[in-house]
């Protein structure tokens, strides 16, 4: 493939992102080693901060509520509600590196598989989340259909999903972990297949664009 012209690698990687990702990247990017080693590298990287994104987040949701962040990464979002006073928290992430850090500042975490999500609550508790959040993850995952299925296990009748991923940008060829490329038309799309309210918008994250959509009512 590096012999093939990047133009030619870019337009398969835009276009056809998860047979680019399947044929070129690396098995270990969706490690959990793998992870341990990125998130140890850049735990404290401003890349990492996002504050406009735990403000929008805030203004979309109560401290009562009972809150997951799938895929959390190094805890920023959930740092930030806990400091807000939000007191029913739980992150779930790959990387047990992670997990022990945010575990020891206080925040309740489960280690394991995203696509595992209705066994594991169920494992501590089974009580349903009023929201789910999944900020940066979607373009990762590759059976997604299973992990929206497995979101839906642990919402409540009522529940909403907050949902982020990069607006139509950094597909496989930049980001080699990543297996799919979202526009607001094919985000739409995708959700529409699982819940009956979907509300996509594009914003700016610190200078990136992202799209965020709302889900709610479970099909």
């Amino acid at each position: 493939m590096s012999l093939v012209p990047w133009r030619v690698r870019n337009f398969l990687a835009q276009n056809f992102p998860l047979a680019y990702h399947l044929a070129v990247a690396p098995r270990r990017v969706h490690s959990a080693d793998y992870w341990d080693e990125r998130l140890a590298a850049s735990w404290d990287s401003p890349v990492r901060n996002r504050p406009g994104k735990n403000r929008l987040v805030e203004s979309l949701t109560s401290p009562d509520d009972r809150i997951l962040d799938v895929g959390c990464g190094n805890g920023g979002l959930l740092r930030h509600l806990k400091e807000r006073g939000y007191g029913k928290l739980h992150g779930l992430e790959h990387s047990a590196y992670a997990c022990r850090r945010l575990s020891a500042e206080g925040l309740a975490m489960t280690n394991g598989s995203l696509l595992d999500m209705a066994s594991q609550n169920t494992a501590t508790g089974g009580e349903p989340f009023e929201v789910v959040i999944a900020s940066q993850v979607l373009e990762h995952v590759i059976r997604r259909d299973r992990f929206l299925r497995e979101i839906k296990a642990v919402l409540g009748p009522a529940g909403r999903v907050l949902l982020f991923v990069p607006n139509n940008r950094l597909n496989p060829l930049s980001e080699p972990e990543h297996v799919a490329v979202y526009t607001a038309k094919t985000l739409t799309r995708f959700l529409r297949r699982h819940f009956t309210d979907v509300a996509v918008s594009p914003i700016d994250d610190e200078g990136a664009p992202v799209l965020f959509a709302q889900a709610q009512g479970a099909r």
